[in-house]
């Protein structure tokens, strides 16, 4: 999601996981958060904390309201509309890899495959720095799915094993994390349009 809205936007983007938000929100003035909607009710709860400050002598704690400006504004994931029916055209017993940067996307999208197949079609997962499970991907799929900042990694992992593969896995890029109708409101709320 970084990576997406840093290139989309044309701005920097610091990843602050939830859990650390209200803490990174109270060394700012103001921020933009943006999340998905999946976790919007938690961000906004994290944005709106108050800082609590202990009071000399041991007096206890004082909740001040934080001085802050911030703004949470959620976007929508992409629907992988193209990839489900992918995933659902595929013969019984194919090899499907699923390479992407992000853990967390990798293991939802391994039990939303798993749910539409069950033990129809063999799921082999990786992310694009571990080599090993990448060229086995490579070496044992018919199909793989890969995030764009994935993308060149697959294909040089294909393009390497070419010569002990007797047919190239199909590589099937999905477009982006973010759906294109959430960026381009955000870059309206943000004045960057």
């Amino acid at each position: 999601m970084t990576q997406e809205l840093e290139q989309e936007l044309r701005i920097p983007v610091q990843l602050v996981p939830l859990e650390d938000l209200a803490e990174v929100l109270e060394r700012i003035s103001s921020a933009t958060v943006v999340t998905n909607k999946y976790f919007i009710g938690e961000a906004q709860k994290q944005a709106s904390a108050s800082s609590a400050y202990s009071c000399p002598e041991g007096l206890g704690t004082l909740q001040i309201p934080s001085p802050q400006s911030v703004r949470v504004i959620p976007v929508d994931i992409y629907d992988y509309a193209e990839e489900i029916k992918l995933v659902k055209s595929l013969p019984k017993d194919t090899c499907f890899g699923i390479v992407c940067l992000s853990a967390g996307v990798l293991r939802a999208t391994e039990v939303i495959v798993n749910s539409l197949r069950g033990d129809e079609i063999y799921v082999m997962k990786a992310q694009p720095q571990d080599n090993y499970k990448l060229d086995a991907i490579v070496r044992a799929a018919q199909a793989i799915v890969t995030d764009m900042a994935s993308y060149d990694a697959v294909k040089a992992a294909v393009a390497a094993a070419r010569e002990d593969i007797i047919r190239a896995p199909r590589i099937y890029p999905c477009e982006n994390y973010i759906d294109s109708k959430s960026i381009e409101r955000l870059q309206r709320e943000l004045g960057l349009d």
